[in-house]
C-alpha cells in the first residue's frame, strides 16, 4: 500500500511529456520495497493527501523497528520502505 503512494506521489510532484517521461522502478530484495523515479518536478506544488515522507515514518514506528528511508540521489528519488511480514 506505501509503494502504490510513492507511485501516486511520483506522478504527482513530477512534469511528464513525451520528451520528459517519467521512470518508476520497483524492486524488492530482502524484505525491501525500492521505489525509484527520476524527478522532473514541477514549478507548484500539487496538494497534499497526507500520505507524505513524514506521515510514513510515523506510522512506520508504530509497526516496525526499520524505518522508512527517503532521499533524492544523483537527480533520482528514492523510496526504501521495509515489508512488515506479519501485523
Amino acid at each position: 500500500m506505501i509503494a502504490d503512494h510513492r507511485i501516486v506521489f511520483a506522478i504527482k510532484h513530477n512534469l511528464i511529456s513525451n520528451t520528459s517521461p517519467l521512470n518508476i522502478q520497483i524492486t524488492y530484495s530482502n524484505n525491501l520495497i525500492k521505489v525509484t523515479n527520476n524527478i522532473h518536478s514541477r514549478n507548484l506544488p500539487a496538494p497534499g493527501s497526507g500520505i507524505g515522507q513524514q506521515s510514513i515514518i510515523e506510522r512506520y514506528e508504530f509497526v516496525s523497528t526499520i524505518p522508512p528511508q527517503f532521499y533524492v540521489e544523483d537527480e533520482t528519488y528514492i523510496a526504501i520502505i521495509p515489508t512488515l511480514s506479519s501485523i
